[in-house]
């Protein structure tokens, strides 16, 4: 896996100013672009095409803080096996308990209810992961293994808020 942060040149961060990536973004793609090298040889064309494709890739990856802490925690080994990682009891109650209000949610007053009730979840969620980003940036190197394991869980169940979001439109749409 490329690391996205080497290929920029910055320093592993979870709080990324955007301007900066905006500019590196440009900058090596403008070094970069395939129709620069529509003259050269087949391996410098190959190559070229590559690098672009790294740096879409990274832009794209580094811009959104959710795909960002994901590319973080590849790096430091968190999520080798995402799908077996399990979360906690509780937590998975809570998630089969929506799950139920979802599907037992017939009118749409019903539907939206549970849909408010998720984004609740994300946005407490996403409140948590924004104070662990700013805890993880200014945190000495020892500290960061256990922010890192908070952020996994975060990562996690961001996945299930946005599996339920899903579900709400599934069954708000049956054509779906």
């Amino acid at each position: 896996m490329t690391q996205y942060f080497e290929f920029y040149q910055l320093p592993v961060s979870l709080n990324i100013d955007t301007a900066v990536l905006k500019k590196l973004f440009f900058e090596k793609s403008r070094n970069n672009h395939p129709d620069f090298f529509a003259n050269a040889s087949e391996e410098i064309q190959q190559k070229a095409l590559a690098e672009s494709t790294v740096n879409n890739e990274a832009y794209k990856t580094l811009l959104n803080p959710q795909t960002r802490l994901k590319h973080v925690l590849h790096i430091y080994g968190l999520l080798a096996d995402e799908d077996k990682m399990a979360l906690p009891p509780d937590f998975l109650m809570d998630m089969m308990d929506l799950n139920e209000e979802i599907e037992m949610a017939a009118e749409p007053e019903g539907r939206e209810e549970v849909k408010n009730k998720i984004e609740a979840l994300i946005a407490d969620n996403e409140q948590e992961r924004e104070q662990l980003f700013e805890q993880f940036d200014t945190s000495p190197t020892e500290g960061k293994n256990n922010i890192l394991k908070q952020l996994t869980w975060v990562y996690l169940k961001n996945k299930y808020f946005l599996r339920l979001t899903q579900s709400v439109s599934t069954f708000a749409d049956p054509k779906s």
